[in-house]
C-alpha cells in the first residue's frame, strides 16, 4: 500500500510541476464600445476583429487587425487620471506596445479611439 500512495505522489508531483511550467501569464483585456457609431459588446466581432489587448506580464500589447488610420491610445487609473497616452499610426498586423513596469497594482482600463467611430475600452488589472 505505501508503494501505491508513493507512486501517486509522485505522479501528482510530476504533472504539477509540468502545468505549472506551461503556465502564462497572457491574458486578453477584453474590450468593447463602439465602431463607426455601432455599439459592440465586449469581445465579441467586430471588436476582435479590429483590434486585440492582450497584458502579457507587465506588458500590454495592442494588436489591430483592419485599419489605416490614426489612433490614440489612453491608459487611465482607478482614479480616472489618464497614466499612459500615445497617438499612432496603425496598420492591419501592427502592435502598439506599452510597458506597465512601473505602475502601481490597481485596475486600469484602457481606451483606443479616433475620429472614424472607433472608441473601445477594456479593464485589466496590474499586480
Amino acid at each position: 500500500m505505501n508503494v501505491k500512495f508513493v507512486l501517486l505522489i509522485t505522479l501528482f508531483s510530476v504533472f504539477s510541476i509540468r502545468i505549472c511550467a506551461s503556465s502564462t501569464d497572457e491574458e486578453e483585456i477584453e474590450l468593447g464600445g463602439n465602431i463607426g457609431g455601432k455599439p459592440i459588446l465586449r469581445s465579441f466581432s467586430p471588436v476582435s476583429d479590429f483590434v486585440k489587448a492582450i497584458l502579457n506580464n507587465q506588458t500590454v500589447a495592442v494588436e489591430f487587425f483592419q485599419t489605416d488610420d490614426d489612433v490614440t491610445i489612453n491608459i487611465t487609473d482607478e482614479s480616472g487620471d489618464v497614466v499612459y497616452s500615445a497617438s499612432a499610426v496603425v496598420s492591419p498586423t501592427s502592435y502598439h506596445y506599452i510597458d506597465m513596469d512601473s505602475f502601481t497594482t490597481g485596475y486600469y482600463t484602457i481606451r483606443i479611439y479616433n475620429n472614424s467611430g472607433v472608441d473601445i475600452s477594456g479593464t485589466f488589472w496590474i499586480d
